[in-house]
C-alpha cells in the first residue's frame, strides 16, 4: 500500500550497548516519535519488531509485550520476526501454532482498540533518570579491564563462534572488544552459564535512583503503566532463570584468581537486583505471584544442572589441550543445545 511506511525496530544491539532499561525506554520513545512524524505527513506507520528469543533482544511474554507498546503505534497490524528456538516452541505443533496466532491477533486488536494512555511528564522524567543511571553503570562495568577476560573465560562465547550453529560469524571483526561481538552470541553465552546478565544488569542502579527520589510514583508506574509493568515482569522472569550456584560452578572451573572478583561483583549485583525487584512487587521471592511459571522452571532444573556440569568440564578440557578431542567437542555441542532448549529464550 502506497500510504504505509514500514519501520523496523532493532532490539539487540541497543540492549548490548546501553543495558535493557535504557534500551527499552529509548525504543519506546523512538516509536512515539516515528508515529508522530507519520501522522504529521499523512503516512500510516507499520512497525516491524525485530525480536529475538530472549529478554535482552526484545523477547518475553507475547501478549503483554504487544499491549506494552506506545499508544497509537499499533493500528490494526504489526510485523514481528521469530527466531531460533522460539519458532520450535511456538509453531512446531499445529495446535500451538494456532494458539500463538490467536494471541497475536487478539493482542493486536486490543492494542488498536484500547491503546494505553500516554505516560505523564513526571513518569517520563523519572524514566529518563533511571535510564541514565542504569546506562552509566552498565557501560562503566563493561569498560573494566578485567570484564572482557571474565566474559570469554566463564562462558562458551569463543566455542560458540567456532561451531556451525549460527547464520553469521559471532564477531564483526577479529577484535576481542565487546563492541565487535554480535548481540546473539552475547546473550546466548550469558544464558549458558546462567548469569543471564543482558536481561537484568544495570537495572538495579536505575530503580534505586527512582526509589530514592520518588518511590510512590515508581509504584504507580508499575501498577498503571503497561510498558513499565511488562518491563519489570520480564526482568523478574530472567532473574528467576539465572542461578548463582551454576554461575559459581563455571567460575570455579574456568576463571583464574585475577578475574574471579569480577564474577563475585556481578553476583552481588544480581542479588541486589533481586532484592529490589521483590520489594517493588511486594513479594518474598521471585515469581511468587506467577506459580505456574515458577513450577515450570523448577521442573526443568534437574535436567539442566547435569548439562551445566558437563559443559564446564568440556570447556576446561578443551581449553587445556592443544589437540581438540572430537568426543569432547561433540559433548560440548550437545550441552549447548540442551541448555538452550531447557532455558527456552536463549538468543
Amino acid at each position: 500500500v502506497d500510504n504505509v511506511q514500514e519501520v523496523m525496530i532493532g532490539y539487540s544491539d541497543s540492549s548490548k550497548d546501553a543495558g535493557i532499561l535504557a534500551a527499552s525506554w529509548a525504543q519506546f520513545q523512538a516509536q512515539e516519535q516515528v508515529a508522530h512524524i507519520g501522522t504529521k505527513h499523512g503516512k500510516r506507520i507499520r512497525f516491524f519488531h525485530g525480536r529475538g528469543g530472549t529478554v535482552g533482544r526484545g523477547g518475553g511474554p507475547l501478549y503483554q509485550g504487544i499491549l506494552a507498546q506506545p499508544g497509537g503505534t499499533i493500528n490494526g497490524d504489526l510485523r514481528i520476526t521469530e527466531q531460533g528456538e522460539v519458532i520450535r516452541n511456538k509453531y512446531h505443533i499445529p495446535e500451538r501454532a494456532q494458539r500463538t496466532l490467536e494471541l497475536y491477533t487478539s493482542a493486536t486488536l486490543e492494542a488498536t482498540l484500547c491503546p494505553q494512555t500516554e505516560p505523564s511528564e513526571h513518569w517520563r522524567s523519572l524514566m529518563d533518570q533511571m535510564a541514565q543511571a542504569s546506562k552509566q553503570y552498565f557501560q562503566g562495568t563493561l569498560q573494566d579491564e578485567h570484564f572482557v577476560d571474565y566474559f570469554v573465560n566463564v562462558t562458551p562465547e569463543r566455542e560458540i563462534g567456532q561451531l556451525a550453529i549460527g547464520s553469521r560469524p559471532s564477531r564483526r571483526s577479529a577484535s576481542s572488544d565487546i563492541s565487535q561481538l554480535r548481540a546473539i552470541p552475547w546473550v546466548f553465552a550469558w544464558m549458558q552459564n546462567r548469569l543471564c546478565l543482558p536481561g537484568w544488569f544495570g537495572v538495579e542502579k536505575g530503580l534505586q535512583q527512582a526509589i530514592e527520589y520518588d518511590p510512590l510514583t515508581l509504584h504507580k508506574m508499575r501498577e498503571q503503566w503497561p510498558f513499565f509493568s511488562a518491563l519489570i515482569s520480564m526482568i523478574e522472569m530472567i532473574l528467576a532463570k539465572s542461578d548463582e550456584s551454576v554461575t559459581t560452578l563455571y567460575d570455579a572451573a574456568l576463571a583464574n584468581r585475577k578475574i574471579r572478583s569480577v564474577g563475585k561483583g556481578l553476583l552481588d549485583d544480581r542479588q541486589s537486583t533481586i532484592t529490589t525487584i521483590n520489594e517493588m512487587c511486594g513479594q518474598r521471592k521471585l515469581l511468587e505471584k506467577h506459580p505456574v511459571l515458577a513450577r515450570s522452571l523448577k521442573v526443568r532444573e534437574p535436567y539442566l544442572f547435569p548439562l551445566h556440569v558437563l559443559q564446564a568440564e568440556c570447556l576446561s578440557r578443551l581449553r587445556g589441550n592443544k589437540v581438540q578431542d572430537e568426543q569432547i567437542q561433540d559433548a560440548l555441542v550437545i550441552s549447548i543445545s540442551g541448555i538452550a532448549a531447557g532455558m527456552r529464550n536463549t538468543g
